[in-house]
């Protein structure tokens, strides 16, 4: 199985991170950009997950899934299948799972509605309905090196919670260790949303430098080294599981409700969408 740069590097640094049993296995699960979480009872996956993670993960040997239906916030229990089963070789498959077969283009990732991408209007995105709307891989390539419309490592976690924070995207690539990641947004309105909510949820960072003009460009600060690398995967990590918590989650759908509600039915210019979103979400998160 070809193994490219981001994996490699993720590899390396959960081999040599010292956790241990549940946390590492939680650990691996995000880097690959699952949507799990770990309380007092074990590993789960959240319920913004799509069905598919489930039978994707169910190929992982030595890991069990059990889908789990009378929790609102559960999707299925993970643990391994025995004690004695070692759990970086488990954390290690997860991370493997294959990406994008890529040839330097981007890939579409289908979060948001049929005939989303250039041709929607504002009533239309004033509508839009939120929720799992892709699988991390497809099933029936799992097995392969790298897949087609499968997410990569490096932004899986970002694509796939940028839609509990209200964000549509359209392609994206993680430019596998070489190339500064990039993701498309479905909208200008999307994109624009998108930035104001990083800019009062997360605000700078250390590691990486992000441009937001149209689509998102993410980069190391430096060269493209291991270390400049994985301070890049580091920093889209912490942003993504930022914006897994449920008390962020809603702070953000009030948030874009009562910027909808200000703009009224009319589609409004950009600066005006940005100066409304960017109050609204100040509201909720004073500095």
């Amino acid at each position: 199985m070809a193994v490219n740069r981001t994996q490699q590097i993720t590899r390396e640094w959960l081999q040599q991170s010292g956790l241990a049993g549940d946390q590492l296995l939680l650990e691996a699960l995000l880097r690959r950009g699952f949507l799990a979480y770990l309380d007092e009872h074990g590993i789960w996956l959240g319920t913004g997950s799509h069905p598919e993670d489930i039978v994707v993960l169910r190929q992982i040997d030595g890991l069990a899934i059990e889908a789990v239906s009378s929790h609102k916030d559960r999707m299925a229990s993970l643990s391994l299948t025995a004690h004695e089963i070692p759990v970086m070789r488990v954390a290690l498959a997860i991370v493997a799972i294959p990406e994008n077969h890529w040839d330097g283009h981007s890939r579409w990732t289908g979060y948001g509605l049929p005939g989303y991408w250039g041709n929607v209007g504002w009533n239309s995105y004033r509508k839009m309905a939120w929720g799992a709307k892709m699988a991390l891989c497809p099933t029936t390539r799992l097995r392969g090196s790298q897949s087609e419309n499968a997410l990569d490592l490096g932004l899986a976690l970002l694509v796939k919670a940028l839609p509990l924070a209200r964000v549509a995207t359209h392609a994206c690539c993680d430019g596998h260790g070489v190339k500064p990641v990039w993701i498309a947004f479905a909208t200008d309105w999307d994109s624009l949303w998108a930035r104001a909510v990083f800019e009062v949820v997360e605000g700078p960072m250390p590691n990486s430098s992000w441009d937001w003009n149209g689509a998102l460009h993410v980069k190391p600060k430096g060269d493209f080294g291991d270390a400049e690398v994985l301070g890049m995967l580091d920093d889209i990590q912490h942003f993504s599981r930022r914006l897994l918590h449920q008390t962020i989650i809603d702070k953000i759908g009030k948030a874009r409700s009562m910027t909808l509600m200000a703009l009224g039915d009319s589609p409004p210019i950009a600066e005006s969408f940005a100066e409304e979103a960017s109050r609204q979400l100040a509201k909720e998160f004073p500095s």
